[in-house]
């Protein structure tokens, strides 16, 4: 098998690009793909419950990665998200894809948080900013490139074909694990339960509201992952194609943003006022969503990011801010952490059925953007780290 050595960080974020390079693929056809087996109406019900087995999961995984260790863990979970999508991309029975779909969205979630571990094993916390920043552009550039691809193999509403292309790109990501962390020496983990954790957030007033603001980020990226598509495609009226042009502008800001963001987090301003600022432009830009009805692709595009100008400000200090308060022992805490965006994903969706059952798809924003604006009054709680 190929032997890669390089620096730890440097391929972990390789790993990572091919992780979410697949994951992004299939997340800009997932709520279309659904809507095929349900309906439009069900679709945030489907995602409820992919959510729930996440959380789930998520507090199953660190006494599964204390027995078997983080290493044998995550290229099982890879291997789990490879034969998903597999399945997904072949003809089946709503039921037995539903099913599969729902294993499918707990691994991606299950393997990103393993994924956590890794890289704060290899951090410091002085360039925690750098660190985080960088892994998560990197991320972030997979999101980037992939709306263009999609745009094109989703054109005819043929999905199968688009699974199989994600089966493949993560593939890469287990030859990676495979041949860089065989050995990885797994740190003494806490053994500390969801309560426990929970307990010891609540006592930590700064950790508290960071874990308030991580979950309206998260519901913030739900309604906009799963509602933002469908409304371009079956209410505005745009094809794949725009969308994938549309899309690929949109997420500009998680390269350009982050990595400059996470150097100044480290050496000169505090996150608080970074997280202000994200938090800001975002709600009004989302905002801005709701009215703008049937402009043209490029209004459309340079709203949409200007939502993620404030998205990517506000994902890149909050993570700063948290993996500055804890260590790699700290599984519980991350599980809980990470288990903001399931947890959102449950509300979220539930939520917004409720919703549509009332007003049209448009109001959607404006109520998300109001929810985003409302966490200013939570950053303004925090105590900088520096």
């Amino acid at each position: 098998m190929l032997k890669i050595k390089s620096n730890p960080l440097k391929v972990l974020y390789t790993a990572s690009f091919f992780l979410s390079f697949g994951v992004a693929l299939s997340s800009y056809i997932n709520s279309s793909f659904l809507s095929t087996l349900i309906g439009q109406n069900k679709i945030g019900i489907v995602y409820a419950v992919a959510s729930f087995v996440a959380i789930w999961g998520i507090t199953m995984l660190p006494k599964i990665i204390r027995r078997y260790g983080a290493y044998s863990t995550t290229i099982a979970m890879c291997l789990i998200c490879i034969a998903s999508l597999l399945a997904l991309s072949r003809d089946g029975g709503a039921p037995a894809l539903l099913a599969v779909f729902i294993i499918y969205y707990a691994m991606v979630a299950m393997t990103f948080y393993s994924f956590d571990i890794f890289v704060e094993n290899y951090s410091k916390d002085s360039s925690t900013g750098k660190t985080r920043g960088t892994y998560l552009a990197i991320g972030n550039l997979a999101w980037l490139l992939t709306p263009l691809i999609v745009g094109r193999l989703a054109e005819g509403n043929v999905y199968g074909g688009v699974y199989l292309i994600c089966a493949i790109c993560i593939l890469p990501v287990v030859i990676v694990f495979a041949s860089r962390f065989k050995r990885f020496e797994d740190p003494k983990y806490a053994e500390i339960s969801f309560a426990s954790a929970w307990r010891a957030m609540q006592k930590h007033k700064s950790l508290k509201n960071i874990f308030k603001l991580n979950f309206i980020l998260q519901f913030f990226f739900s309604w906009m992952v799963i509602y933002t598509p469908l409304y371009l495609h079956q209410y505005i009226g745009f094809d794949w194609k725009t969308i994938g042009y549309i899309f690929t502008f949109m997420l500009l800001p998680f390269i350009l943003i982050q990595i400059p963001a996470g150097r100044l987090a480290d050496r000169k301003y505090g996150e608080r006022e970074m997280l202000i600022v994200g938090l800001g432009i975002a709600g009004v830009a989302t905002f801005c969503v709701a009215i703008l009805g049937n402009a043209g692709a490029v209004v459309w595009a340079a709203v949409l990011f200007t939502t993620r100008v404030g998205a990517a400000m506000t994902e890149s200090m909050s993570e700063i801010y948290f993996f500055k308060n804890i260590g790699p022992e700290d599984a519980g805490l991350l599980g809980l952490y990470r288990n903001m965006g399931p947890l959102a994903y449950i509300i979220a969706p539930l939520l917004a059925t409720l919703f549509l059952s009332i007003f049209d798809i448009q109001y959607l924003f404006v109520f998300l953007s109001l929810f985003v604006l409302s966490g200013i009054f939570v950053a303004i709680k925090l105590k900088d780290t520096k």
